[in-house]
């Protein structure tokens, strides 16, 4: 039987674990390429700067962030099948036992409305500007 709580992987382990199913994370880094591969996520991962969660079938790299008036657990990527109301709340939990007054999630569109569906609300919308020629601009 899976265990579907969710569970802190150690930095050790990120090598075992991307073998048995973390590395559906790369699949979920194609949308953030400009910011970091899989394989970055990976070394991200062993290196303790991000932590790899797993519940059942569903695999995530989150990381606390210290805002000025606020400390948030940052979903970054989310691989896999299984994220629920009942995961999101173990998220809550693990969240707050950090020091964390808020889950935040980077997502797109049909990302971003299975989340509303879980009590995220919008706060707002990251635009990016890349000039196309690469030359800064006069």
């Amino acid at each position: 039987m899976t265990d579907t709580r969710l569970q802190r992987i150690p930095p050790a382990m990120v090598d075992k674990a991307w073998a048995e199913g973390a590395m559906r994370l790369e699949d979920a880094m194609h949308r953030a390429a400009s910011e970091c591969t899989g394989s970055q996520l990976k070394l991200l991962l062993m290196r303790g700067e991000m932590i790899l969660v797993q519940s059942g079938a569903l695999w995530a790299a989150i990381h606390p962030i210290d805002h000025p008036n606020k400390r948030v657990l940052h979903v970054y990527a989310v691989a896999g099948s299984g994220i629920n109301d009942d995961v999101v709340l173990e998220l809550w939990q693990f969240a707050q036992a950090i020091g964390c007054t808020a889950i935040t999630a980077a997502a797109d569109d049909a990302t971003g409305r299975l989340y509303q569906r879980m009590a995220f609300r919008p706060v707002y919308q990251m635009m990016e500007f890349t000039p196309i020629n690469k030359e800064p601009m006069p």
